[in-house]
């Protein structure tokens, strides 16, 4: 390791003050002309390390594949972007545990069921995005139908 651990690392960002890891962008997909020069999409695959959720200085979190089971870990973290990733089952309720989260990006998954209403304990959240899943919008907060978007053009409303 040198002085500076994010030097040269695609997707990673240090805090300019700290020098520790803030961001992590691999959201999965590259237009680099060297994968098609190997015949690979620059799609990534696999899965993370459970240690991405010990990085506790983390603030950005976009990634292709898997939520992380510990992500609720990541106290700090204020965008979870996990869009266009396939993935399938129920909301993980961790995710409502992340008490800086302002930014929450799940659209174009396969999700389906309720939305958790601990998502209502968010006090911080100011934007969740969940089109082009298969969701149920019950009894989250009132001022959440501003910007929770189920649908592609269409707001959720609340019952």
């Amino acid at each position: 390791m040198g002085s500076n651990c994010c030097l040269n690392w695609y997707g990673i960002s240090c805090d300019a003050t700290t020098g520790r890891v803030s961001d992590i962008n691999l959201h999965g997909e590259s237009e680099d002309p060297i994968f098609e020069k190997v015949g690979r999409s620059g799609y990534m695959n696999g899965k993370f390390s459970p240690a991405i959720c010990g990085v506790d200085t983390l603030t950005t979190l976009v990634l292709s594949g898997e939520i992380p089971a510990d992500v609720e870990k990541l106290s700090c973290l204020t965008v979870l972007n996990l869009a266009d990733n396939a993935l399938s089952g129920k909301i993980p309720a961790s995710i409502t545990r992340l008490g800086s989260l302002k930014h929450l990006d799940l659209i174009n998954n396969q999700f389906y069921g309720e939305i958790p209403e601990d998502f209502g304990n968010l006090a911080m959240l100011s934007r969740m995005l969940l089109s082009r899943n298969q969701l149920i919008c019950t009894s989250l907060r009132e001022s959440y139908g501003e910007y929770v978007w189920l649908r592609e053009g269409e707001r959720a409303g609340v019952r």
